[in-house]
């Protein structure tokens, strides 16, 4: 089962190319998705089967005309890997050689609640100006060093 928060903090279940609501089976208060997404989670089990039946006959839409959410509403806190291939774990480890602590002693890392986002959701860059202006001196300045060479 897909399950999608969509539109106006409506929950669905997504089967093939359409998004079927099953906000009402769920007991879900788009009002408050925060607490119906931890209810959803602690009574999955008794609720998976009437979602299903709902999923089959009730309200559905395209896809294409909805707005897929953040899977998850909100959270205090996101746990990530520093790497998540062979490969890069071993760059990683010859760029930082010099560390204290490999990439494999770190394991996992915090980062900012405010990094959730839906899958059509912009990411926006922090300080924005600054690092495109950061950007521009250093393309500057390889510009002139490299018309030196």
């Amino acid at each position: 089962m897909k399950i999608a928060i969509f539109n106006d903090d409506l929950l669905g279940v997504v089967m093939g190319d359409r998004v079927n609501d099953v906000s009402k089976v769920a007991g879900w208060d788009k009002a408050d998705p925060n607490a119906s997404f931890l209810k959803l989670v602690e009574n999955f089990n008794e609720l998976k089967e009437e979602m299903n039946r709902e999923a089959e006959t009730g309200t559905s839409y395209s896809l294409n005309e909805v707005t897929l959410k953040s899977p998850v509403p909100s959270t205090r806190k996101i746990w990530a890997a520093p790497v998540n291939y062979r490969k890069h774990q071993e760059e990683m480890n010859k760029i930082f050689n010099n560390a204290p602590r490999t990439i494999e002693e770190i394991a996992f890392f915090l980062k900012s609640p405010e990094s959730l986002s839906g899958p059509s959701d912009p990411i926006l860059l922090p300080y924005k100006d600054r690092l495109v202006r950061t950007m521009r001196r250093s393309l500057d300045m390889w510009s002139v060093n490299r018309r030196k060479m």
